[in-house]
């Protein structure tokens, strides 16, 4: 039990470094290059067909759902 609360906190710990990286990454952009990655983004998800896109989405939320049954998990 003591090695599962571990690995869940390690794994919190590592998502908790990426977000303040993520966030001072994003806070040293300009405006103007947001926009950008925003549109670059955007026109990728556009450019890809329905079923390609769909996928994409479900299989993000699988993941997720994943990550949250095992978090779950190591809680109890």
């Amino acid at each position: 039990m003591k090695n599962r609360n571990n690995n869940f906190h390690e794994l919190r710990e590592q998502m908790d470094r990426f977000n303040v990286w993520e966030r001072s990454y994003i806070q040293k952009l300009s405006g103007a290059e947001r926009f950008s990655q925003f549109i670059e983004l955007f026109d990728l998800g556009m450019s890809a067909d329905r079923a390609t896109a769909e996928k994409a989405h479900r299989e993000h939320i699988e993941q997720l759902a994943r990550i949250s049954r095992a978090a779950h998990k190591q809680n109890r």
